[in-house]
């Protein structure tokens, strides 16, 4: 089981990960790229919160097929995969492309998925994510570091989730 690394929470996220709130990679590659983006935005945005108005995906273009776009659906209550890139599809064995959470993770990974992107959601800071994909049950086996950001409305609330993963990650 897994535990938000940032010291406030003690609830199981995604079981076979680790979720640091810090922003800081080990790798390079699409979690840092999109984590980098993300940031000159945050710096561009009058309100300091990355809006979804500002994000071009033709400037991060070289790491779409790693990308995977929620909307943020009823205040967070459920998410929809706007955008899931032909990566993800390999890495994971399912196109998730306009479903919702519940529609392709097990009851168990939905509760802890949506308790992840809700997180991610209410802060305004990139979140690292990396473990083991153990919620898709074919994919035990596929190490993986990612990038979690959200993106907001001109009124300040939150409209979409982006993700870049790395699979060539090497953990201990």
């Amino acid at each position: 089981m897994t535990e938000i690394e940032s010291g406030e929470s003690s609830e199981v996220v995604l079981d076979g990960t680790t979720i640091e709130e810090d922003g800081i990679f080990a790798e390079g590659g699409a979690a840092k790229l999109l984590t980098d983006y993300w940031l000159v935005k945050k710096q561009e945005s009058p309100t300091s919160r990355p809006q979804w108005s500002q994000f071009e995906m033709m400037d991060i273009y070289t790491i779409a097929p790693r990308v995977i776009i929620k909307d943020v659906l009823k205040g967070g209550e459920e998410f929809r995969n706007r955008y899931w890139g032909t990566q993800m599809t390999n890495a994971f064995h399912i196109d998730a492309t306009g479903k919702i959470t519940r529609e392709y993770l097990s009851d168990e990974f939905t509760r802890q998925g949506l308790n992840l992107l809700r997180m991610v959601a209410q802060d305004v800071r990139p979140v690292r994510v990396w473990g083991r994909a153990r919620f898709f049950s074919h994919t035990d086996h596929k190490s993986f570091e990612a990038a979690f950001v959200p993106l907001f409305n001109e009124e300040g609330r939150p409209t979409q989730i982006v993700s870049a993963f790395n699979f060539e990650f090497k953990y201990a």
